[in-house]
């Protein structure tokens, strides 16, 4: 049985009916017309009248507890259709006001969603567009914020972090098979990929990466922008090679400009190297650096440069100009035999100050050394000792030894030492070794023709000097002065010997002065009446005789005052001085010496004295 109204009522008390309660005259529906329904359960809910009314009841729940677990008790509107997918309202056991979900569709839908209903600042639930959310939820309104496979096309700006949970393709890419696909902004050269910024639009500081197609062949081109500047090919990637500096690296790494390389493992100061070229990390060269900026070159026979530090082969010590290689070196050969092998069809070697025209080369020819000395003025080639000139040779081809302008062929200022002999060519000359500055009047030659003396037109060494008497030769020892000597011999012959003479098989004596010879000694005393004056003969000579004696004795052996020894005949020269003092001398060492040949005119005219007596006596008889 069904109640109706036609107009208001007021119940004070409880109302119930089993059947349900109609009200009618309410306000037009968009859809169906609804009712105002009290269940059995003493449920009150609206509800749609018609073909498509709701199968289920929600409810509005004045008092009482909902059949929600999560509900303590309180309001809860709903649409009828479930206690919890569709609810607009309800009352949290806290006492807290809680939003649920709003559906346009029962269960999961794909349909657009045009509509969002939100709870404002202003405590009133109101319906916004899509676009309404996105601007009072700072959502961007090109964002895309469904998920699955996108397709966005035009330039799209984010103002924070940007999530993707699957790959994504910029510019185009379809092929998406990587977190991040990018195509080029055009297939011809200088397509652009990516594009980083130091600050937001700022062209000044940017990192761009770039393609350039040349042939049909593509390369990748890092570029950048620093303080306003170009930096291009800062590194390009072509089919395996790497250029620094270049735009078509020939090999895996080619670098166009100066290189800084960083040690392994920042390992240099033990030893390891900063730079490693070889096969398998193990038989190769390494480049190291050390404390005292030198570069060590350094050989790994099958070790690992990572944790040993090989065998040093060579070194180059920057601070100091120095360089050390261990092994030999070939320029133009790739099998050296010295240290230095340099082979080619005229090799040389060129040395040449910084900034000045001369320069030195020396080398090699068909059968001959080189060394040439070009565009020199003073000198050809020059040898020093710590900036001094030790020996020079001038563009006239004479050699000087301790001296800078040599004069002759060889110029040596100081001593010279042969271990053998000093051999000249077989020209004849007076001087072959000259000993001052005119070589052909002072020093020491070989010629033939000599008749003097004993040679017989055949050759002799000589020995030259100018025609000044006072000049000559000299032979001595270094500690002599030069008023003494051993022997000296001037220019018109005059000779003098310090000490003494052994002519044929005797020795000289160790008596100084002595001449002893193994056979006569020819020679006559000069007696020409014509080179005599006051001439008057010898008075009372038997007398005088008398008065000496002839003696046999033994000498007295003292070598160094005279050089006679056993039995001998003689006189005595204190007695010989007292009656012919001119036939006697006192030496240098205070002996005194006879002059025994000239005893014998005393004799001669004792012996006429005394024929003078026997005469005068034979006239008695």
């Amino acid at each position: 049985m069904a109640i109706k109204f036609l107009n208001s009522i007021n119940v004070t008390g409880s109302v119930s009916s089993s059947a349900g309660l109609t009200l009618s005259g309410l306000s037009a529906q968009n859809s169906e017309a609804t009712a105002l329904v009290v269940n059995g359960s003493n449920v009150v809910g609206t509800r749609e009248l018609g073909s498509n009314a709701f199968t289920s009841t929600s409810y509005l729940a004045a008092t009482g507890t909902a059949a929600n677990s999560t509900l303590a008790g309180g309001l809860a509107v709903g649409t009828g259709r479930n206690n919890s997918a569709n609810q607009i309202v309800r009352t949290q056991g806290n006492g807290y006001t809680e939003f649920g979900w709003i559906n346009t569709t029962s269960g999961n839908t794909t349909a657009t969603i045009t509509d969002v209903y939100i709870n404002t600042n202003d405590g009133y639930i109101r319906k916004a567009t899509k676009s309404e959310f996105q601007s009072q939820m700072g959502i961007p309104t090109n964002a895309v914020l469904t998920t699955g496979a996108q397709t966005v096309a035009g330039i799209k700006t984010f103002s924070d972090d940007v999530k993707f949970s699957d790959n994504v393709g910029i510019n185009g890419a379809t092929s998406i098979d990587s977190p991040l696909d990018i195509a080029a902004s055009t297939t011809s050269t200088n397509g652009l990929y990516q594009k980083w910024y130091y600050a937001a639009n700022n062209e000044s500081y940017t990192l761009s990466l770039k393609q350039t197609v040349t042939s049909g062949v593509v390369r990748y081109n890092f570029s950048m922008v620093n303080g306003g500047t170009s930096y291009n090919d800062v590194l390009v990637l072509d089919r395996g090679n790497v250029g620094i500096g270049t735009a078509s690296p020939l090999h895996k790494l080619e670098v166009n400009g100066d290189t800084a390389i960083a040690a392994i493992n920042g390992a240099s100061t033990s030893g390891k190297p900063m730079l490693f070229v070889g096969e398998s990390n193990a038989y190769g060269v390494g480049f190291r650096w050390d404390s005292s900026l030198s570069l060590d070159i350094v050989d790994f026979d099958n070790t690992t440069p990572t944790t040993t530090s090989g065998t040093k082969i060579g070194h180059f010590k920057i601070r100091d100009e120095e360089f050390y290689w261990k092994g030999k070196v070939g320029i133009g050969t790739t099998s050296p035999s010295q240290p230095l092998s340099v082979v080619s069809s005229y090799p040389q070697i060129r040395i040449q100050q910084s900034g000045q025209t001369p320069y030195f080369t020396f080398g090699s020819g068909t059968g001959f050394a080189v060394f040439d000395g070009v565009g020199t003025s003073g000198g050809l080639l020059d040898i020093r000792d710590d900036g001094t000139s030790r020996m020079r040779i001038d563009n006239a081809g004479n050699v000087g030894i301790g001296n800078t302008a040599p004069a002759q062929k060889l110029d040596v200022a100081g001593n010279m030492v042969f271990s053998q002999r000093l051999i000249a060519n077989s020209n004849q000359y007076y001087v072959k070794l000259g000993v001052w500055s005119s070589a052909s009047t002072y020093g020491i030659g070989m010629t033939n023709g000599f008749t003097y003396g004993a040679l017989n037109n055949d050759y002799a060494m000589t020995f030259c000097m100018n025609s000044d008497s006072d000049r000559g030769f000299w032979w001595g020892y270094d500690g002599q002065s030069k008023s003494t000597g051993a022997m000296s011999l001037n220019m018109q012959g005059k000779l003098k010997i310090n000490h003494s003479i052994g002519l044929g098989t005797v020795n000289p004596s160790a008596t100084q002065g002595r001449i002893d010879a193994s056979n006569d000694i020819v020679a006559f005393s000069t007696s020409d009446i014509r080179l005599k004056d006051n001439i008057k003969t010898i008075d009372k000579a038997l007398d005088k005789v008398k008065k000496i004696q002839g003696v046999e004795f033994d000498w007295i052996e003292k070598e160094e005052v005279h050089g006679n020894s056993g039995h001998d005949i003689g006189v005595i020269a204190q007695e010989i001085e007292k009656v012919l003092p001119d036939v006697v001398t006192t030496r240098e060492n205070g002996y005194k010496a006879v002059k025994y040949e000239k005893i014998v005119p005393l004799l001669i005219e004792a012996i006429k004295d005394l024929s003078k007596q026997v005469d005068g006596l034979k006239r008695l008889i």
